[in-house]
């Protein structure tokens, strides 16, 4: 049987391009390549770190003939060195609610505390720290 070796690209379906992808530059600092699909509306792609995400119109995929488009049903695991505290003053300053956290899960090698807000679309959006020592920030203190 053939095996998969790893992903090509994270796409991520939206209503409005323009507004997914103001959100996701503004609030967590993605940058845009703008080497990426230059002749192409309906898609953009924004770099973080080591990776990307593929913003794709669905305007764009009308070629498919799918009716069937679910806004919202996406969930996005992101991790960042910023403690969470200071994420969740920063989304209280620019009236992104948190609708969810913080948590603490146990993992294999540690502790992951994390938040959820949504974004434009409706999709969750999960943002962690990880470490052996995290201190858990109370929930009182969103």
């Amino acid at each position: 049987m053939p095996e998969i070796s790893d992903f090509e690209s994270r796409i991520l379906v939206v209503k409005d391009i323009n507004s997914s992808k103001q959100f996701y530059a503004d609030h967590f600092g993605m940058k845009i390549d703008h080497k990426f699909n230059l002749d192409n509306e309906g898609q953009v792609r924004l770099l973080f770190g080591k990776s990307s995400i593929q913003l794709v119109s669905s305007d764009f995929l009308s070629d498919f003939n799918n009716d069937n488009i679910v806004y919202g049903s996406s969930f996005l695991s992101f991790l960042s060195s910023i403690e969470l505290s200071k994420w969740i003053k920063y989304f209280k300053s620019v009236d992104i609610k948190i609708v969810k956290g913080p948590l603490e899960t146990i993992l294999y090698n540690g502790y992951i505390n994390s938040i959820f807000i949504f974004d434009p679309d409706g999709n969750i959006i999960k943002l962690s720290n990880k470490g052996k020592n995290t201190k858990t920030v109370k929930s009182s203190e969103r």
